[in-house]
């Protein structure tokens, strides 16, 4: 897997318009260009209901055909699902994992087979501002729900689970 190097100028534009623009960003595959694809930033719980779970996969499957990048960080549950369903839809998806992009520190282990064919694929890239050093959960700026999707002028879908009664 061959690691690019990216500095800022080469960052997707919202990216460059976050609080802390890290200086630089490492990347395993490509980027589409945001004049083409539409990017849809995709969160949630990593406790998903199976609501969530049918509500995340429909939503994307749905979107097969279009130019559609889904955006979310490989980590366990609505994460996951979403990168997976992006791939069984045919879309390209873009991983930003919390930890690094080497596979001795990518986090959560369990989705290392899902990162893999991500890049194999290459319906999509890994991206982060860290290559092997691990981070804390959400510690860089634009891992945060609140970064996440405007740094990359995308509409966010945000699947949670509610406190109390309901799905």
């Amino acid at each position: 897997m061959e690691r690019k190097i990216l500095k800022p100028s080469e960052y997707p534009a919202g990216l460059r318009e976050i609080p802390k623009v890290p200086e630089e960003m490492y990347l395993i595959g490509e980027l589409q260009d945001p004049a083409e694809y539409i990017y849809l930033a995709v969160v949630g719980t990593r406790k998903f209901s199976g609501y969530g779970k049918e509500a995340c996969e429909k939503i994307i499957g749905g979107l097969k055909g279009c130019p559609i990048v889904i955006v979310s960080g490989l980590a366990l549950g609505i994460d996951a699902i979403a990168h997976r369903a992006a791939l069984d839809a045919g879309l390209k998806t873009v991983a930003i994992p919390g930890s690094g992009l080497d596979f001795s520190v990518l986090h959560p282990r369990t989705n290392h087979r899902l990162a893999k064919e991500i890049v194999e694929l290459k319906a999509a890239a890994l991206y982060c501002p860290n290559l092997t050093g691990r981070n804390p959960p959400a510690s860089t700026p634009f891992r945060k729900e609140t970064g996440l999707s405007p740094a990359y002028r995308a509409p966010l879908l945000s699947l949670r689970r509610r406190s109390g009664a309901g799905p």
